[in-house]
């Protein structure tokens, strides 16, 4: 596939009404500015700010953004993540890098990146469902 042909950009889908995230997300015990947790096998995700209103005209959903580095510490990419509806009954978490133009990555770094970035959007859904179970005492079907 040509690199043109690539989107950066990961979803998880969360089996949970958007309401009972965002009523979550606005006071969280875990997902907090400076969280950091391990992600694959040689990766740490760093979340900078805690989930906001994304600014006009978007602000229906949810921004924050992250920073993912390899096992070394260097940056492999600043992240946004980004919640917003996805039915009635589920929410969308979106992960997507904050450069210019990752089209020019190298393909180490584009392999990295995706590694990663899958691992660190699973961390954040998992984060999200146990925040929500916490908080709202309830779980929809996570399948």
């Amino acid at each position: 596939m040509p690199i043109s042909g690539i989107t950066f950009e990961i979803q998880r889908r969360i089996n949970q009404p958007e309401d009972y995230i965002r009523k979550t997300l606005a006071d969280p015990t875990e997902l907090v500015a400076g969280l950091t947790a391990p992600v694959g096998e040689h990766g740490l995700f760093v979340l900078q700010a805690p989930f906001r209103p994304a600014p006009f005209p978007y602000e229906q959903a949810l921004h924050a953004p992250a920073v993912i580095t390899s096992g070394r510490g260097r940056r492999v990419s600043l992240v946004l993540l980004e919640i917003s509806a996805w039915s009635n009954n589920a929410t969308a978490l979106s992960l997507r890098p904050l450069a210019s133009r990752p089209d020019r990555w190298s393909t180490r770094r584009i392999e990295q990146y995706f590694g990663l970035a899958h691992a660190a959007a699973d961390l954040v859904t998992r984060l999200i469902r146990e925040e929500v179970l916490h908080t709202m005492g309830v779980a929809h079907d996570d399948s």
